[in-house]
């Protein structure tokens, strides 16, 4: 004979870690999102200075897998933060914390990627001077200004 199951617990437990995993991946994509924004941005930046530790981020949080970045950031985590601020006290992050910085860190090298790459190619120039009975040689060299020619209308031409 065989003895009835009950699973009720564990859709309890399963409905706790979606949970959790929803209230994660939301904080990491917005985290990575925002950090990613800027650092994608700032790689546009010509100088050496800026671009040389942004591109060794970009290339370590890219290289390395995402596991070995979170047990870093959750062991070695709370040795660095008691090292730099904590003088008589320690400090613990908790597994949640880690995560999400792991998550973010991560995602925010691919984020940046992205932003860098779709900024430095957008076109140069006007996109309609092929069009337009007035176009000349600065046309195709520099990109207009945008002027509005109605309540909802913008228009980019140097004329």
């Amino acid at each position: 004979m065989t003895a009835a199951v009950d699973y009720s617990g564990y859709f309890r437990q399963m409905l706790g870690g979606v949970s959790v995993t929803a209230q994660l991946m939301l904080l990491s994509f917005a985290i990575s999102l925002i950090v990613g924004t800027c650092l994608g941005i700032l790689r546009l930046v010509e100088r050496r200075a800026v671009q040389i530790p942004l591109a060794v981020y970009a290339s370590i949080m890219t290289g390395v897998p995402s596991l070995l970045i979170l047990f870093i950031i959750y062991y070695g985590g709370s040795g660095v933060l008691t090292a730099m601020f904590g003088y008589n006290r320690s400090f613990d992050i908790s597994p949640f914390a880690s995560g999400v910085a792991a998550i973010s860190l991560v995602n925010a090298a691919y984020v940046a990627d992205l932003v860098h790459g779709a900024i430095r190619n957008l076109p140069k120039g006007c996109n309609f001077c092929d069009r337009c009975p007035r176009a000349q040689a600065l046309c195709t060299e520099t990109e207009p200004e945008l002027t509005k020619q109605h309540a909802t209308l913008w228009a980019a031409c140097h004329f």
